[in-house]
């Protein structure tokens, strides 16, 4: 028990370092030219559930960290249960924005990635995803992510379609 705890005083550390260095890559990068940003995100859940199915006793604290250059884009997502005082998942992934040329890419921006999300304290086997997405941002913004899980025994053919409706205000 005392090591899990440790383990966790360690995750919490990381993540306090990467958002403190993603804040100031954005605001020294970004500043200078353009180019660079980052972002820090935490969300506070009663639960967790995964494919219909509740994970975790709750509440569960979701983290996620994230810093791009140019057309290339890096991430780290972590889930936290606190009420069991278990990292349920860490992922880390990369992505590469493709260009479109003219107005349309100013309202369109697709990519393709590659993520590893792995499950420190649970007997689930890490996922390796290739991922493609794209966005439309208009009067209501859409966005579709194609997943493609390698190896993966919960998901029979391991392909996965995400849809998003959103706005931004």
């Amino acid at each position: 028990m005392r090591q899990i705890k440790q383990d966790n005083l360690k995750t919490a550390r990381r993540f306090g370092l990467v958002g403190s260095g993603l804040i100031l890559l954005s605001a020294l990068g970004g500043a200078q030219a353009g180019e660079v940003g980052g972002s820090f995100s935490s969300t506070l859940k009663s639960k967790s559930i995964i494919s219909g199915s509740e994970r975790g006793k709750g509440p569960i604290s979701e983290n996620l960290a994230c810093v791009g250059w140019k057309r290339l884009g890096g991430f780290v997502w972590h889930e936290y249960d606190a009420g069991k005082g278990k990292n349920l998942e860490v992922d880390y992934g990369v992505r590469l924005g493709l260009p479109i040329p003219g107005k349309l890419g100013k309202l369109v921006n697709v990519g393709v990635g590659a993520q590893y999300w792995t499950y420190p304290e649970d007997n689930f086997k890490e996922d390796r995803v290739f991922s493609a997405d794209a966005t439309y941002n208009g009067p209501i913004d859409l966005k579709v992510d194609l997943l493609q899980l390698f190896d993966n025994g919960e998901v029979e053919s391991g392909n996965n379609v995400v849809g998003t409706v959103s706005k931004t205000f």
